[in-house]
């Protein structure tokens, strides 16, 4: 395994999330290890159960994300510690959309119009979230609130961030699991 400083090129870009260490050939300084699996799994905070495992020991895993990768007490989650590049609002105006993201947008608009609910499953890079704001914008005219939910924190804080950066004079907050919240 290498080891190098910030300077490295070659590295996976893992700011804002946790993967496992297995998939990280170079390491930065930058880089933060915890164990993956302990009292609960670092990953979707499952309680693990205890099975064989390819270290030779019985090791604790969990079975709740499982379908994502196993991960055992024996394993390491690896972030990089570096801040997140700002998003520019340049990235979400005008939005461009293919034919196909044009249907969704438009199918997502009309149901948060009618006070609706839908599930828009698509692989990572699809162009979920500028489909969105076609019916946020036209939500947030009507006087109408919006919700949008994701399965992981550093998801949930990428997509405010974006959310934020599109509707600057909307009022948004975002929740996620372990926050720090006061309400006064």
């Amino acid at each position: 395994m290498k080891q190098m400083g910030n300077e490295g090129s070659e590295a996976m870009d893992i700011r804002g999330r946790w993967i496992s260490a297995k998939q990280m050939e170079t390491r930065l300084s930058t880089h933060q290890l915890i164990p993956a699996v302990t009292f609960t799994c670092q990953r979707c905070g499952a309680f693990p159960v205890k099975g064989p495992c390819t270290c030779g020991k019985r090791c604790y895993y969990c079975r709740r994300c499982i379908a994502y990768g196993k991960l055992r007490t024996c394993d390491q989650l690896i972030t990089d510690t570096r801040p997140l590049d700002p998003v520019r609002p340049a990235q979400h105006r005008p939005v461009r959309l293919t034919p196909a993201q044009t249907t969704v947008a438009r199918t997502i608009e009309q149901t948060i119009l009618r006070g609706g609910r839908l599930l828009v499953h698509a692989v990572c890079g699809a162009g979920k979230t500028p489909m969105f704001f076609p019916g946020i914008e036209r939500a947030l005219a009507n006087g109408k609130r919006v919700l949008v939910t994701a399965p992981r924190a550093d998801v949930v804080r990428e997509l405010t961030h974006h959310i934020k950066q599109a509707f600057p004079t909307a009022h948004v907050v975002s929740l996620y699991v372990d926050q720090r919240i006061v309400f006064s």
